[in-house]
């Protein structure tokens, strides 16, 4: 069942709707700052409302028909959503963004592009199985949980990352044959 819930500028209160198509109806669509989307299918193309701060996506299909997230963006979750290659949601110019929580899906790489101001990235539970020759991970990153994925090893760049960086890579393939 579709579970589709916003909060917008001209109207902070709580509108929940039932089906996603509703959504495009509404009145303050270009004034929707939170959004949250359940166990919906996305048939096309869909734009993000332009003063979007928060999105939650979760257990939804066809997420290959999202576009570029909007600059104003702070806080990305899209979760459960079978998602392949999250590379085209991201630029270098959404410098509100510090969260990005992308688990549960079937990422095979870390998505390019990566956002400069990102300070915690879940990518848990997902396919990847290697991470790129050159640093993938933003500067001021505190936070990167790789945990259940298909690692087999670090590239050389992954020891600086800083001691204040927090990671979480148990269990990965490498894990295992550390100690096997």
């Amino acid at each position: 069942m579709e579970k589709i819930i916003y909060r917008s500028t001209a109207n902070p209160t709580v509108t929940k709707l039932d089906k996603l198509v509703d959504l495009f109806k509404v009145s303050d669509w270009d004034q929707i700052v939170w959004l949250s989307i359940a166990h919906s299918t996305f048939t096309t193309k869909f734009a993000f409302p332009p003063p979007l701060a928060e999105i939650y996506i979760t257990n939804c299909e066809n997420t290959h028909f999202l576009s570029q997230l909007p600059k104003t963006i702070r806080f990305v979750e899209i979760k459960n959503c079978y998602l392949s290659d999250a590379s085209e949601l991201f630029t270098q110019e959404q410098i509100a963004i510090e969260t990005v929580n992308l688990s549960y899906n079937q990422l095979k790489s870390v998505p390019n592009n990566l956002p400069a101001n990102l300070v915690s990235i879940d990518l848990s539970n997902n396919s990847i199985a290697k991470l790129q020759e050159t640093r993938c991970f933003p500067q001021n990153i505190q936070r990167i949980d790789l945990s259940y994925n298909s690692l087999v090893d670090l590239p050389e760049w992954f020891p600086d990352l800083g001691d204040w960086v927090n990671v979480s890579l148990m269990p990965n393939k490498f894990w295992f044959n550390a100690y096997s």
